[in-house]
């Protein structure tokens, strides 16, 4: 019968400054995955509150019968509120 080896056998040393590096590493990983997934958020939650607002704008202008002002390839657009709204 093979016997298992049970025993923990490290295959090479490291000094302490090595170790602490690895673990370094592993911090900042994990810091930059997280700054990552909380800057996504930060954007998308961004970007949804100019839609929410750009659409309390267009109600507010259509109650009162108003136009938007846009600029399309130099030339100045005037557009009714109540049309943007029916596009969305």
């Amino acid at each position: 019968m093979d016997r298992i080896n049970t025993s923990r056998e490290i295959p090479f040393e490291r000094n302490s400054e090595e170790v602490r590096q690895d673990r370094l590493s592993g911090l900042r990983y994990n810091k930059m995955t997280k700054d990552k997934e909380y800057y996504y958020e930060l954007d998308n939650k961004i970007v949804k509150g100019m839609e929410l607002a750009f659409e309390k704008l267009l109600i507010e202008k259509t109650k009162n019968d108003e136009e938007r002002v846009f600029s399309k390839g130099g030339k100045i657009i005037f557009v009714k509120a109540k049309d943007l709204l029916k596009k969305k």
